[in-house]
């Protein structure tokens, strides 16, 4: 899946590093007649079946979210999004035994009036770009980073932790998630970089910055993609960017 429009300063892609295998990842954007933009992606969990059907949930249970309640409580929205998406794959794990295992992560970035609020579930991603410099905007819910004190950067290509460096600590497909929230003033200029942990293992920050400042939104969320997978990345691959 890839998609952008240039008019509206976003670009979204998404595709498989090994396309043998099933896209889990999903990705979409909305914006509303005001101008307010809601960046979605998520990351279906690749070692069950049903990854794709649950990223694709989350994303646009999360717009349909947006769509009905507007950009006035941003907050609350994105609370809602993630509890009514997790709810609904739950609800899916339940009808459909064969979706019984089922989850994913999902990263939210909405930027409206001038503020950008981030909402996470999971592993993926979200970043700031501004000038010259970067802001990571998101942790890691990895049990190795919340439950034994791992640096998210890097832990998974650690062989100490070889046969757990990927489970997540939170997720979309079971208890109610509690997902972190970050806020801040948006600049012009600034660009939000949201992506799936096929990318994030497999490119350098260093490399990701300078395609994201040199191209389009979306040129640079096709480029950044096509690289990951150019650098052997066997996993899912999507990013999703927006300039202010």
């Amino acid at each position: 899946m890839s998609s952008g429009n240039k008019s509206k300063g976003f670009g979204l892609c998404a595709k498989q590093g090994n396309s043998s295998k099933v896209l889990m990842d999903y990705c979409d954007a909305y914006t509303s007649p005001e101008g307010s933009l809601l960046l979605a992606l998520s990351d279906g969990m690749g070692g069950y079946g049903g990854g794709e059907v649950a990223s694709a949930i989350a994303v646009q249970t999360t717009i349909e979210v947006f769509q009905r309640s507007g950009f006035s409580n941003v907050r609350q929205a994105l609370a809602e999004a993630i509890q009514l998406a997790n709810q609904r794959i739950v609800e899916k794990q339940r009808t459909d035994p064969g979706l019984a295992q089922m989850g994913a992560t999902i990263v939210l970035a909405v930027a409206s009036e001038g503020e950008l609020t981030i909402a996470h579930v999971g592993d993926s991603r979200a970043v700031l770009f501004r000038g010259e410099y970067l802001l990571r905007l998101t942790t890691d819910h990895l049990v190795i980073v919340e439950r034994e004190g791992a640096l998210d950067n890097g832990a998974k290509s650690n062989p100490i932790f070889k046969g757990k460096s990927n489970v997540l600590s939170r997720y979309l497909g079971g208890p109610p998630p509690i997902p972190d929230f970050y806020e801040m003033k948006l600049e012009t200029g600034d660009i939000i970089f949201l992506a799936s942990d096929g990318i994030t293992e497999y490119l350098l920050e260093s490399r990701i910055s300078r395609i994201v400042r040199d191209e389009v939104p979306e040129v640079a969320a096709v480029s950044i993609v096509d690289e990951a997978i150019r650098n052997r990345s066997h996993d899912h691959c999507s990013a999703a960017i927006g300039k202010i």
